[in-house]
């Protein structure tokens, strides 16, 4: 398994992932109001681009050619006990539902956690959904 930072020709593959076992129908309005800019190819490229744009962290977890983990991460300067601090937010984790458990988001929260060093980043920040808390404390992470 390889992790890597996300370019415009993992689009294709990045939809798949966040629509594995999911019903996709409708036009584009449709398919954004029932999961966001993941849902099409058409918006999720808009989506990627702007955050490549503007220098954010997104990642895929690649295994033998197709992605089977995404994670996205929003940096930014935020006022913590009076003090300005470069933190990052977790904004966006998924796994494709074949290779959950088997150590992709770990992979890619290690990756998370190097690229945010290196970005002179003081805190990771989450908020996951309850189905995902457990990963996040394997992962050493808290709300």
């Amino acid at each position: 398994m390889r992790i890597r930072p996300a370019t415009l020709d993992d689009v294709g593959g990045i939809v798949e992932l966040h629509t594995a076992g999911e019903k996709v129908s409708g036009s584009l309005y449709e398919r954004y109001t029932q999961g966001g800019p993941w849902m099409a190819v058409e918006t999720f490229s808009i989506h990627l681009n702007n955050l490549l744009l503007d220098d954010q962290l997104i990642a895929v977890a690649e295994l033998n050619g197709k992605v089977v983990g995404e994670v996205e991460v929003l940096f930014s300067e935020e006022p913590i006990n009076g003090e300005i601090r470069r933190i990052g937010h977790v904004d966006v984790i998924e796994v494709h539902p074949d290779y959950r458990r088997k150590g992709v988001g770990r992979a890619l929260m290690e990756f998370v956690e190097d690229v945010a060093r290196e970005r002179g980043v003081e805190m990771l920040t989450v908020q996951p959904e309850e189905e995902a808390e457990g990963f996040y404390k394997k992962a050493r992470l808290q709300r």
